[in-house]
């Protein structure tokens, strides 16, 4: 596993890359932990490089979701592969995990020019997206 952190700020967000198991899976925690204490506001992991996910790296997702809830900092996965998004949902930590289905313009399916990127569910749902305000998307449930 491999990755790289946007931020510090009030939105941090962690791309892993590569494998996520035994070997890589503590380093993931360490580092979205880092970001928790670092008073990121929101943290969000990319998935869209990550190739494999075992029961390790479930588990470290879990775990930073259940630090970020104590600390009062809104958590998300965007854009799992669909290995990695079948064994979330074989689980049933799709249930748990707040999945995003890219990290593009609200509803755009691509990022455009310089403006930032923000989380977007691509707006098959009509609820809204807490993590732009409400700003309309497709992500539904509380946040975690």
């Amino acid at each position: 596993m491999s990755g790289s952190a946007t931020g510090p700020g009030e939105v941090e967000i962690l791309a892993v890359r590569g494998e996520l198991d035994l070997a890589t899976a503590d380093s993931l925690y360490r580092r979205a932990r880092a970001a928790i204490n670092g008073r990121a506001r929101v943290l969000l992991l990319d998935l869209t490089g990550l190739s494999f996910c075992d029961a390790h790296g479930l588990s470290a997702f879990v775990r930073i979701a259940n630090d970020a809830d104590a600390a009062g900092c809104q958590y998300g996965l965007i854009a799992p592969q669909p290995n990695v998004a079948k064994i979330l949902r074989i689980t049933g930590l799709d249930t748990r995990l707040h999945i995003l289905t890219s990290l593009d313009r609200p509803g755009t399916g691509r990022h455009q020019g310089n403006s930032p990127r923000t989380p977007s569910c691509g707006g098959e749902h009509a609820s809204r997206n807490p993590f732009l305000g409400g700003a309309p998307c497709g992500f539904s449930g509380p946040l975690r």
